[in-house]
C-alpha cells in the first residue's frame, strides 16, 4: 500500500483529508504537514499557493501577507501600496535670492569704511520698521549707492 500525501498548495497528515492554504500561505511541492505564512517581503494572493510572490523592488510586507497591497515602499522610497516603488530625491533649495528694497543711508562722523571718513551703513526699509530709531530724521532715504574710495 502506497501512501498518499497532499498536493502542493494543500496541506493534511499523509493518507489523512487535504486542506487548501489559505491566501497568504503555501506548500510547496512534495511538503507535508501544515501550510507555511509567506516570508517578509512576499504574499500569496490566492488560496493553494505553491509559493509567495515577491514585493515590488524597494518595498516590504509582513509574514503572511495575503494580497500584493501589503507590500509598502521601503524608507526612501515612494509609491502606491503594491505599486512600483522609486527612490524619493531629495534636493536641497537655496534661499531665493532677494532684492533689497530701497535703502537708507547713514552718514556722519566715525564711519566704518576704515578711512576715518564718513561711513556709510545701508538698511532695508524693513530694518528701519524694525528699528525705529534709524528712521530719524537725520537719515535719508536713497534709492542707489555708490562709494568712492579715497586716495
Amino acid at each position: 500500500m502506497t501512501a498518499c500525501v497532499c498536493n502542493a498548495g494543500y496541506a493534511g497528515p499523509a493518507g489523512g483529508p487535504c486542506s487548501v492554504c489559505e491566501a497568504g500561505k503555501f506548500t510547496p511541492p512534495h511538503a507535508t504537514g501544515t501550510c507555511a505564512d509567506c516570508a517578509e517581503g512576499t504574499y500569496s494572493a490566492a488560496a493553494g499557493a505553491t509559493e509567495c510572490s515577491l514585493c515590488p523592488s524597494n518595498a516590504h510586507s509582513p509574514t503572511g501577507s495575503s494580497t500584493v497591497l501589503a507590500c509598502q515602499c521601503n524608507s526612501g522610497y515612494s509609491g502606491p501600496d503594491g505599486g512600483p516603488c522609486a527612490e524619493v530625491q531629495t534636493t536641497t533649495h537655496a534661499a531665493p535670492a532677494t532684492t533689497p528694497g530701497p535703502a537708507l543711508a547713514v552718514g556722519g562722523g566715525g564711519g566704518s569704511s576704515g578711512s576715518g571718513g564718513g561711513g556709510v551703513v545701508l538698511w532695508n526699509e524693513t530694518i528701519a520698521e524694525l528699528f525705529p530709531a534709524c528712521a530719524e530724521t537725520r537719515y535719508r532715504k536713497i534709492s542707489s549707492l555708490t562709494i568712492a574710495s579715497k586716495k
